[in-house]
């Protein structure tokens, strides 16, 4: 019977791997060989893609957390509006407070009736539930954030927790697009279109081509072996 089932006999000498390993009989066994072809080739190849993919990541998510900050402060005020014209009211002051925070991206003006209030409202999808995608949005681009970390730390689990995320956005986005769609056709009458349309290419971009770029990136370096230890 072989005393050294684990090894293999005849093909490596004992000493051949940088001197270091010790002496089993003549040969070395298999689980040093398997080690040995791992290390080289990590030192030959290059993982300099690991934190620029990272750096990506963490600064998308906080500008999309921001965005999304600001569109849930825009449908709370819209919200609010919607209120009051429920309730009645016929002058309306809006006091700028869309104009400020967009940049005079969507300007009502300081004062409003409310029959206009209600025309610009009539066309937008529930402003609740546009509000809650909002919000979802903003905490997944924070989680988003502490993702790139964690890839630039080279976790073990970093690229698998990464590709988790990328797909609840993807869900999430496809979850509220109707609604941001209609949002977006809501705000045509008092922004321009060309404001419009760089809104809605903002939400392509961090929310639908980002996500699939990220997991698509991830996928060809599991297949490449290009992130150690994954």
């Amino acid at each position: 019977m072989d005393p050294w089932p684990r090894f293999v006999s005849g093909r490596l000498p004992c000493g051949a791997i940088e001197g270091t390993l010790p002496c089993f009989g003549r040969f070395v066994p298999v689980q040093f060989r398997r080690r040995h072809r791992l290390n080289e080739h990590d030192k030959n190849t290059c993982h300099c893609w690991i934190p620029v993919l990272a750096t990506v990541l963490i600064l998308f998510s906080l500008f999309d957390a921001g965005y999304s900050m600001v569109l849930g402060m825009i449908n709370g005020e819209l919200i609010s509006l919607q209120e009051q014209v429920e309730q009645g009211g016929t002058q309306l002051k809006v006091a700028g407070f869309l104009s400020n925070i967009t940049g005079g991206l969507v300007n009502l003006g300081s004062s409003h009736e409310a029959e206009q209030i209600k025309e610009l409202l009539k066309d937008m999808p529930d402003l609740a539930f546009l509000s809650t995608v909002s919000w979802v949005r903003m905490w997944l681009s924070i989680v988003g954030v502490a993702m790139g970390v964690f890839l630039a730390m080279r976790m073990s689990w970093a690229p698998l927790a990464c590709m988790i995320w990328a797909g609840l956005t993807l869900v999430w986005t496809g979850v509220g697009s109707m609604s941001t769609v209609a949002f977006y056709q809501g705000l045509t009458a008092e922004a321009s279109t060309l404001n419009i349309l760089c809104l809605a290419g903002l939400d392509v971009i961090f929310h639908i081509a980002w996500p699939v770029y990220l997991v698509i990136r991830l996928l060809r370096a599991r297949k490449s072996g290009q992130y150690p230890g994954w």
